[in-house]
């Protein structure tokens, strides 16, 4: 569900913007599990090209842009090496230097547990929110990217993410025995 402003670049296998100036936006469905306890994780590499920023999150729409509909989501300055973490939109709840700063992409890690509402960022490696409780109950139904670049600022490509890895919570198959007749079994797996 791409706008047409962000471009999916086989060649170098990443999402990139697709002009020099303005907001690049796209979403991907996302649910979040039937399963309470279990978390939802976005983990993706964000690159650090020209002079705009990129962020990913959690959101309740597809095109809206992050500020507007983002639910839980971080952003990474290019030039300036900051993170900021925004819940409910542009509500800023955590900012800093990005720990073990790579000159190209950085790792970065959402992880959002449903039934405790409760969100932990990772960057590089490093933890920096710890299951941080949301003052509002989110309505997620996509993982957002919004990549920008500032008037007369970046080039086409030059902001970007890739390696994206986006899951829901694992299910579970429970076989109870019955094919085998052997009632006493009960075993989980995670296919």
């Amino acid at each position: 569900t791409a706008e047409s402003t962000l471009v999916l670049d086989s060649s170098p296998g990443r999402i990139t913007n697709s002009s020099g100036t303005g907001s690049h936006i796209g979403g991907f469905p996302f649910a979040t599990s039937e399963e309470p306890a279990a978390p939802a994780t976005y983990e993706v590499l964000l690159g650090r090209g020209g002079a705009g920023w990129g962020a990913v999150g959690l959101a309740t729409s597809p095109t809206g842009g992050l500020f507007a509909s983002g639910g839980a989501w971080v952003l990474v300055h290019s030039g300036q090496d900051q993170y900021e973490i925004y819940a409910n939109g542009f509500s800023q709840i955590a900012s800093g230097a990005v720990p073990n700063l790579n000159p190209d992409f950085n790792f970065v890690r959402l992880e959002y547990v449903q039934g405790t509402n409760r969100l932990s960022v990772a960057i590089n490696g490093t933890t920096v929110l710890t299951s941080h409780l949301l003052s509002f109950s989110p309505a997620f139904s996509n993982a957002s990217i919004h990549l920008a670049s500032p008037a007369g600022g970046d080039t086409a490509g030059d902001q970007g993410v890739r390696n994206l890895r986006i899951n829901g919570a694992p299910y579970h198959l429970f076989l109870d025995g019955f094919e085998t007749s052997d009632m006493s079994r009960w075993s989980v797996s995670d296919p």
